[in-house]
C-alpha cells in the first residue's frame, strides 16, 4: 500500500477522463473536458494522480507542495525534473525547464521519488 504525504496540500478532485486504475503517483492534466488524464511527454503538468479511478469516476490529483512521483529511470536526489512518456518523471534535459525537483532518489524505474512539485 502507497503512502501519500503531502506538504502544503493542493489538491483536486475530478472525473477521470480514462483509466487511471493503475495510475497512481504519474504526473496527470485537466483536459479540454475538465478531466483527469495522464500527462504528455515533456508537458507542463496540472498534478500527479494520488486517487486512481476508472474512467467517468472520480479521482484526485495533488496540484502542489511535495508530492509522490513514479520515476521513469534513475533520478538523483535535487535533479531538475520532466515528464515522460506515461506519466513518470525524469531528469530534465534541459536546466530551467523542468516542473519541480527530486527530493528523494530513484534507482530505477517504477521507484516513488519525493518530489517538489512548483
Amino acid at each position: 500500500m502507497a503512502v501519500q504525504r503531502i506538504l502544503g496540500e493542493h489538491r483536486d478532485a475530478l472525473v477521470a477522463g480514462a483509466d487511471l486504475t493503475d495510475a497512481l503517483f504519474l504526473a496527470a492534466t485537466v483536459n479540454s473536458s475538465k478531466q483527469i488524464v495522464i500527462a504528455a511527454a515533456d508537458s507542463n503538468p496540472t498534478g500527479f494522480i494520488i486517487e486512481t479511478a476508472p474512467a467517468g469516476r472520480p479521482a484526485s490529483i495533488a496540484t502542489g507542495g511535495i508530492i509522490n512521483a513514479k520515476a521513469g529511470g534513475v533520478i538523483a536526489a535535487g535533479a531538475e525534473l520532466s515528464v515522460a512518456a506515461g506519466g513518470k518523471v525524469v531528469v530534465a534535459a534541459t536546466a530551467g525547464e523542468g516542473f519541480g525537483y527530486a527530493r528523494s532518489a530513484a534507482a530505477a524505474e517504477d521507484d516513488v521519488v519525493e518530489v517538489y512539485f512548483k
